[in-house]
C-alpha cells in the first residue's frame, strides 16, 4: 500500500510540475516542504514525555492521574 501511495504521489508531482510551470511549482514545493518540517517538529517530543509520565504514574500506583 505504501509503495502504491508513493508511486501515486510521484506521478502527481510530475503532473503538477507540467501543469503549473517551473516558478509556480517551485513555490508549491517550498511551501509543502515547510509544512512537512513544521508537522514533524510540532509535537516537540511531548508525546514521548506523556508516555514516560504515564509509565511513572502506573509504577507508583497512582492510577487516578
Amino acid at each position: 500500500m505504501r509503495i502504491v501511495g508513493a508511486a501515486l504521489v510521484y506521478l502527481m508531482q510530475i503532473l503538477l510540475a507540467q501543469w503549473m510551470g517551473l516558478a509556480q511549482y517551485g513555490v508549491f514545493v517550498a511551501v509543502w516542504v515547510w509544512l512537512l518540517v513544521r508537522g514533524s517538529v510540532s509535537s516537540l517530543g511531548l508525546n514521548i514525555a506523556v508516555i514516560g509520565r504515564v509509565a511513572t504514574f502506573l509504577e507508583q500506583g497512582d492510577r487516578a492521574r
